[in-house]
This record gives structure tokens, sequence and C-alpha cells, in this order.
């Protein structure tokens, strides 16, 4: 896999004095959310950003470092990690899908990725920082997700592949070529994973893909929606040895012990306030069962509604400040580098005018890569 990411500076920061380095900017704010059980307040809310990353948080940071670099205040404010959407389609459509074929493990949504899309100059501005943009779900087989986001000068690749994308939903069935039932996609799944375990000379790039996955070198996100594309998703993964990452998830209340024992982590939909009370309370029963989440959404307030709406059924605001950062990151392959405001990590973050899962809050900034983005109206 090829990484777009910002480490130039990283083995200089490591060799030197925090103090000795020029270029820092040090944000100051009432509170900084380093991850969702460690928050720095008072005097130490502070977090110095150089060369696109993160080089100190607190106490970290060196008195000379302080004395030496450009400083922004937000007064009252709280600092949090940039947000991350584990799987989203952008405006891209049918882009992302293959159509005539079922069986497309190898494609990658990258290359249909469009750097001025306005739906991530969207989440850019709702303080989403990394989008994991995944292939359509018109495919038993989609292919490969990547990471994108927003710069000022237009969208980035930050990671070619990610996870590899399964489909059990209605969509990907197609009475004009196999699979046409879900029966049918289950056998394809299957077959397509035992071929690929079989000893060969030479793989082509469809079944090195999917040893990869069988390996666990690559995640497995596998669309199910029902119950019984739910059913059939854990009976395949107990099969096959995968440890899925779950995409949809609406009525998987009564299977959230299934899901543990399969390692597995779930990509919820976003919550509204309408939603039937089993929706509402199914992160809270997710996070009972030690069963990770995130939430999937098309706007960054839909995001931030879910996860208020989590910890009003439930959820712990630790584990709805996780679906919103740590989860996604983890999700996506790229928790060291995304999702959290630890020294080395990419300086992608968020301010907002107060706890984020509190809808009364307003984004104030978005930083990313240590740029300050220039952002829309509220």
């Amino acid at each position: 896999m090829i990484m777009r990411i910002h480490t130039a500076w990283f083995a200089a920061m490591m060799a030197a004095p925090l103090g000795a380095q020029t270029g820092t900017v040090v944000l100051e704010a009432s509170r900084i959310v380093v991850a969702p059980r460690t928050v720095v307040t008072g005097d130490a809310a502070k977090i110095a950003m150089r060369g696109g990353q993160i080089v100190g948080v607190g106490t970290e940071i060196s008195r000379d470092a302080l004395d030496g670099a450009k400083r922004i205040r937000f007064d009252g404010a709280t600092i949090v990690p940039g947000l991350v959407v584990a799987h989203d389609y952008l405006d891209l459509g049918s882009d992302l899908g293959e159509s005539i074929d079922a069986f497309t493990p190898s494609l990658v949504a990258a290359d249909a990725f469009d750097p001025f899309d306005a739906a991530l100059r969207r989440f850019a501005d709702g303080g989403v920082t990394s989008v994991g943009l995944a292939p359509a779900s018109e495919n038993t087989f989609g292919g490969l997700g990547s990471v994108v986001q927003w710069h000022e000068d237009g969208g980035e690749v930050l990671l070619d592949t990610t996870y590899l994308k399964v489909a059990l939903v209605q969509e990907a069935l197609d009475q004009n070529r196999y699979p046409t039932s879900r029966m049918g996609a289950a056998d394809l799944v299957r077959r397509s994973f035992e071929e690929a375990s079989a000893p060969l000379a030479n793989r082509d790039r469809d079944q090195r893909t999917l040893t990869d996955a069988l390996a666990g070198s690559r995640n497995v996100a596998i669309h199910a929606r029902t119950e019984g594309e739910i059913v059939e998703a854990i009976d395949l993964c107990r099969e096959l040895g995968i440890r899925p990452i779950l995409l949809g998830g609406q009525h998987a209340n009564e299977h959230v012990d299934a899901l543990r024992d399969l390692g597995a982590s779930v990509v919820l939909g976003t919550l509204d306030f309408g939603d039937d009370l089993d929706r509402l309370r199914l992160p809270a029963i997710l996070e009972r069962a030690g069963v990770p989440f995130s939430f999937a959404g098309s706007h960054p307030i839909a995001l931030r509604r879910s996860a208020a709406l989590a910890v009003r059924h439930g959820a712990s605001r630790d584990a709805a400040m996780a679906a919103l950062t740590r989860v996604p990151a983890e999700q996506l392959g790229l928790a060291d580098k995304i999702g959290g405001l630890r020294r080395g990590q990419n300086a992608d973050l968020a301010v907002f005018s107060g706890d984020p899962i509190d809808l009364t809050s307003k984004r104030l900034a978005v930083f990313i890569t240590g740029e300050r983005v220039a952002l829309e109206k509220e």
C-alpha cells in the first residue's frame, strides 16, 4: 500500500529538541481532547504543530518552543481530533461501482476520486478531516476503499487502499448476472475466499487482495443491512476466519455477542430523532458488549447528531467521541496518523465552542495537516 501522508519532518522532529525547531504553531484553548479518555485542561491546554504533524501537547511543549512559536488562542473553546468518516461515496455515485461484473475486488475507489468534490469540502467545513471513500454496493466484491481529505488547493488521497468492501445487500443482486440472490452472493464470497486460500504459484491482483484479507493484513468491510444479511455475514466470517467491519447493521441488536466474538466493529448509519428505539439504543448495546462502532453520514452535523442521540440513549460520551475519531481511524487502518492528537500524528484537528457532541457548540476552526482551512459560513 502507498501512503501519501506528510512525514518529511518526522525524523528531524525526533532528532532535535522542540525549541530548536522553527515554524511551530501553538494552539491554546480551554480543553484539548487528545483521545476520548485523555483530556488536557487549564493552562496546559496547548498543542504544538509543525510540518503537518503534532509535535507536543501540554507539558510536552518546551518553554523555548512556546516563546518562539506562532500562537493562536481560542478562548473557552475545545480542540478535538479531526472527525473521521470510515465509509462514504461523496458525490461520485455510479463512478464507484462496476455494474457488469460482481467480482471486482482489486478496483480502487481512489481511481474515481474528484479532488474538487463539493461533498469533501462540506465535510471539512464541519470538522471532518479524513473520509473513507468506499466502492459502491452494486457488486458482491466492490473493490478497495481509499482515504481522502480536503486541502485548500483541492482534495488529496491520504491512503490509496484500505479495506476490501463486500456487499450482501439487495443492491448487489442483479437478475441479469450472477449472483441474483443472497444465497448466490454468499456462495460467491465463500468460493472466492476458498480459492484464494489454496496454494498457487502465481496469483492475479484479485486473488492477492483476497489473500491479504484472509491473512488479516487488510480489513474486510461487509455491507449488511437486514437481519438476514447480518446473520449471513456473521456465518461467512466465522467460516472464513475474518474479523469484519459491519457496514449498516441497523438490525444487529440481537447479534452483538456474535459480533464481539468475531472481533468485529460496526459502521452505523446516522441516527435521527424519529428513529425507533431499537436503532437509537444500538450504540449503547454495542458499547456494553465491547463492539467498537462509528457513524457514516453525508454531513458533519448528522454525525454529531448521531453521537448526541447515542449518548441520550445510553452510550457513554467517551464511546460517542471515539465513534467520531478513533474507531473510524482504526477501521481505515490509519489510527497511528489520524483520529487522535498525540505526538507524531497528523495535525488534523477541529476547534469547537464547546463539546462537539453538544449540538449547540459551534465549529470555530479546522486544521488539516497543520494548515487552517478557510471555512464557509457556519
